[in-house]
Order: C-alpha cells, then sequence, then structure tokens
C-alpha cells in the first residue's frame, strides 16, 4: 500500500527530529547548551503545529536516544522528563 503524502512527511519529520537527537548523547561531544536549544525548539515547534506544551513534551521524549544527558534538559522542566 501506497504511503500518503502525510505520512511521507511524517516519517520525514520523525528520522530529522532522531538524528537530531543524537546530540544530545554524551559521546557527540555536543554543548548541553546546544541540547537545550534542540529540546525547546522541538517543543516550540510541536506547539506551533498545534500540540499544547504536554502532548509537545511527549512526542519529543518519545524519540529521545537511550543514554541522553540530562543535563540537556532545560532545568525548568526536569520534573517532566
Amino acid at each position: 500500500m501506497r504511503m500518503t503524502r502525510k505520512e511521507m512527511l511524517d516519517d520525514y519529520n520523525i528520522s530529522l527530529l532522531k538524528d537530531l537527537f543524537h546530540n544530545l548523547l554524551p559521546t557527540t561531544g555536543s554543548a548541553e547548551k546546544y541540547g537545550r536549544g534542540i529540546i525547546l525548539g522541538s517543543v516550540v515547534t510541536f506547539m506551533a503545529l498545534g500540540d499544547t506544551f504536554e502532548d509537545a513534551i511527549k512526542k519529543v521524549i518519545k524519540h529521545f536516544p537511550k543514554g541522553y544527558r540530562k543535563e540537556c534538559i532545560p532545568p525548568s522542566w526536569e520534573d517532566m522528563f
């Protein structure tokens, strides 16, 4: 069965998100502030597309890599992760 355009875009965007979240791993050498920016930008983007803050956080967490650095979580959001 062929994928719809929306399904193709969703798959593509999830792949981009997972690639981006790879920077949250300790082995990448990325700065913690960069990781915070990735998380913040991802949540804000989902909210701009109509998600509530809580739903956006859930979507973002769903795609975090195993072993992500907790230091990358914005301090005021730590209790949500």
